[in-house]
């Protein structure tokens, strides 16, 4: 991972990144200020919410930098107005108060990042660094698109053997689902079978609501675009936000389903769940603090991502077994993950751009940086490397693993 702190060159045609910084402490505003104005970008200042949203009406801004706690509105109220006035803004929360909560709460307000009080001047200025590339990126992605006249392509996807070649060429829309189509494996029919979360999704720019929101869902996606629903009637309170899924040894599907994500300061308890491919659901657990990534490790015991307390929990899969801890990653909020044949698990640190590889015992076998703003979300094994999905940079990269054997998804490992 770099830490390079060199100032982001602006474009000969365009005004220096602008930045307003919001903060009632003088001196703070001044720290900011004038390590900001080293870096080459322009500043603008603001003693409390109310001015800051007065600048924000009369001057473009590319970066909000600001505290949660003030006098008057609060930095979660400036960035919400930040936000109406242009929804591209990126912004970075600052607060006294560390904790996973805390951090939580502040993306799900918007917020693309937060720092905690006292910080870092260099981690302050490598992270100011990638969100104003990252705005700047993706402003000119859009134009690119608008020039060309595209709406989907495959640049970015990393990987030269001659099957992910091979699946490049072959990747096309197969359906279109409705809601948020999100986890999805193949069933013993040939058929894709899909976590539809109703249409929510969380990323830099914070939520997105899908055009067609609908109830969550577990459904049947075949090759020939054929979309059908499997269970709608779901075990617990709505709203229902299925999310990942997996076949099990004994043929049914289980699906973890965190409730009501898109309000994490009121998160309720979620579920994991299983369902006959004609619909019959039954709960298997609660899991609080937002059940994640799901998969069977090589003992047919169930692994869940417990996102919110960095673990991966494990249990029995039958109903009323309480899951208990199996690892905690050091960094990072746990997503989706996979095994290998040795019983290795190789698990996405998401927010924390870094992967992990645990030992059969939970212990940290192996970390990989996957580098600044990146966000692992996903991975799979496979001929011969590791792929990993990246949210923040919008890329699957692939990473060599030599001799590494894939542990198969059920319904395969029969």
């Amino acid at each position: 991972m770099s830490t390079a702190t060199e100032p982001v060159a602006p474009a000969t045609d365009r005004r220096p990144p602008r930045i307003l910084v919001v903060d009632d402490e003088p001196s703070m505003r001044e720290l900011l200020a004038i390590v900001l104005r080293r870096e080459g970008y322009e500043v603008l200042l603001a003693e409390n919410g109310r001015v800051a949203i007065n600048l924000l009406e009369r001057e473009p801004v590319d970066l909000l930098i600001s505290d949660i706690k003030m006098p008057d509105l609060s930095g979660v109220d400036v960035l919400r107005a930040a936000k109406k006035i242009d929804q591209d803004i990126l912004g970075i929360m600052i607060t006294a108060f560390a904790s996973t909560d805390t951090a939580v709460e502040a993306m799900r307000l918007g917020a693309c990042d937060y720092l905690s009080k006292p910080f870092d001047v260099d981690l302050l200025r490598m992270k100011v660094r990638e969100k104003i590339e990252s705005r700047q990126l993706r402003q000119e992605n859009v134009l690119l698109k608008r020039t060309l006249g595209l709406t989907h392509q495959f640049s970015n996807i990393i990987g030269r053997s001659e099957i992910m070649l091979d699946v490049f060429k072959m990747v096309e829309t197969v359906a279109r689902t409705g809601g948020g189509a999100n986890g999805a494996t193949l069933g013993p029919d040939g058929a894709l079978y899909v976590a539809n979360n109703g249409g929510i999704a969380y990323g830099h720019d914070g939520f997105w609501t899908a055009p067609d929101p609908m109830p969550g869902r577990i459904q049947r996606v075949t090759l020939a675009g054929e979309v059908r629903d499997v269970a709608v009637d779901l075990p617990g309170t709505p709203p229902h936000r299925p999310n990942d899924l997996c076949f099990g040894p004994d043929g049914l599907l289980y699906y973890t389903d965190p409730h009501n994500w898109e309000d994490l300061a009121n998160l309720g308890v979620g579920r994991v769940a299983r369902t006959t491919l004609d619909g019959e659901v039954e709960l298997v657990a609660e899991v609080p603090r937002f059940p994640n990534g799901i998969a069977f490790g090589p003992d047919d015991r169930l692994y869940v991502a417990q996102s919110m307390t960095q673990q991966i929990l494990v249990l029995d899969p039958r109903p009323g077994v309480e899951p208990v801890p199996h690892c905690r990653l050091p960094t990072g909020f746990p997503d989706g993950f996979c095994f290998d044949t040795a019983g290795k698990m190789y698990v996405c640190g998401s927010l924390g751009d870094v992967l992990y590889v645990f030992a059969p015992d939970g212990s940290v076998a192996e970390e990989i940086a996957m580098g600044a703003g990146s966000e692992p979300t996903n991975c799979c094994l496979g001929d011969g490397a590791l792929y990993v999905t990246l949210a923040g940079s919008g890329r699957l990269e692939m990473i060599a693993m030599p001799g590494v054997e894939p542990l198969s998804l059920y319904p395969a490992r029969r």
